[in-house]
């Protein structure tokens, strides 16, 4: 390496006077220590445009670094976040259609993911139901299509109303066969002085049908279980107590009429 030639005196570029020459390897000095402090000075107490917005920002009160931007949002005009694309190319499960997303996102949009839900539900009801087929109506005999839906229960018939008067079908055949007498419903209410049997409550008899608090009939004994249509068989009973209880109280006493 070739060996540096240093001058034996230097001159101060600022005020002129000469400058001892400075020992060691670096470069040489261009200013004497108050020129150089009042140069720093002067460039500090400058002031700069703003790269962002081209405003001309106050000077810097201390040493460091001369700012280049005035604010945040200067500063990311000048320098803009760096967006870094996560997204990758992939097809929908159910469609079938190409969509960009990120994650684990395998559906295209909602629905074809509620619609694979959906389908995913009934294929696990379904698992050990017996296949849909053809059977008569167990009222009308007229053939139809048997869909299970639960298991261990298959449609018997076609329709509701087949269903409907099969019911009341089998209710005549147990009146029949038992003790049947004609009661008349405000009979019955004037004999049990218009007071639910079930909730022990006021009975309104102006009231009709379909309201819940008007009159009805009911068997202490389901017929359904055995009972008879008599009077010793039968309450006044508001008509929404009547159907919550069914064909429950079997195991209850006869009313005994004194």
């Amino acid at each position: 390496m070739p060996e540096v030639v240093r001058p034996e005196a230097a001159i101060c570029g600022r005020c002129g006077c000469s400058l001892p020459v400075k020992p060691g390897p670096g470069r040489p000095r261009k200013f004497c220590a108050d020129c150089g402090e009042a140069r720093g000075n002067m460039k500090r107490g400058q002031q700069k445009r703003c790269e962002g917005c081209g405003q001309l920002m106050p000077p810097m009160a201390g040493r460091g670094r001369p700012r280049k931007v005035c604010s945040e949002r200067c500063y990311r005009r000048v320098r803009p976040p760096v967006h870094i694309d996560r997204a990758t190319d992939r097809t929908c499960r159910r469609c079938g259609s190409g969509f960009r997303a990120k994650g684990q996102r395998m559906y295209c949009a909602e629905a074809c993911k509620s619609a694979e839900m959906i389908d995913r539900k009934v294929s696990r009801h379904r698992e050990g139901l017996p296949q849909p087929y053809d059977r008569p109506c167990a009222w009308c005999g007229t053939e139809f299509h048997c869909n299970p839906r639960l298991p261990g229960i298959t449609p018997r018939f076609c329709s509701s109303g087949c269903s409907s008067a099969s019911g009341k079908s089998r209710r005549r055949k147990r009146m029949r066969g038992g003790a049947t007498e004609v009661i008349e419903r405000f009979e019955i209410g004037e004999r049990d002085g218009w007071k639910c049997g079930i909730c022990q409550g006021r009975i309104n008899h102006s009231l009709r049908h379909p309201d819940p608090k008007s009159a009805s009939l009911d068997h202490i004994v389901p017929i359904s279980v055995g009972g008879t249509h008599t009077r010793e068989n039968v309450q006044i009973a508001h008509l929404v107590c009547n159907v919550r209880k069914g064909n429950r109280g079997a195991g209850e006493q006869l009313a005994l009429i004194g």
